[in-house]
């Protein structure tokens, strides 16, 4: 799977760093709030990109789905995942 964001502008003087989790949709059900649904079945497969891009090996199972949410950091730490 290929997947691509919009670049957020980078404060200036500093550079920013993408994470990028990915989601089992089943668990959205239970309430997705910003930081709750990296919590709850997140798996990280992408800490600390410099680039808006990614590819993801892993498959879903037939009829499955992944969700992905990817966030912006920068020294001075990371959004949370809105």
């Amino acid at each position: 799977t290929s997947l691509s964001w919009i670049a957020e502008p980078a404060p200036a003087g500093k550079s920013l760093r993408y994470d990028v989790s990915r989601l089992d949709p089943e668990s959205l059900r239970l309430g997705p709030t910003c930081d709750a649904a990296a919590r709850l079945a997140g798996t990280f497969i992408g800490n600390g990109l410099t680039g808006t891009s990614m590819q993801d090996a892993d498959i879903p199972t037939p009829g499955g789905i992944f969700c992905y949410v990817a966030r912006s950091r920068n020294g001075c730490g990371g959004a949370p995942f809105c």
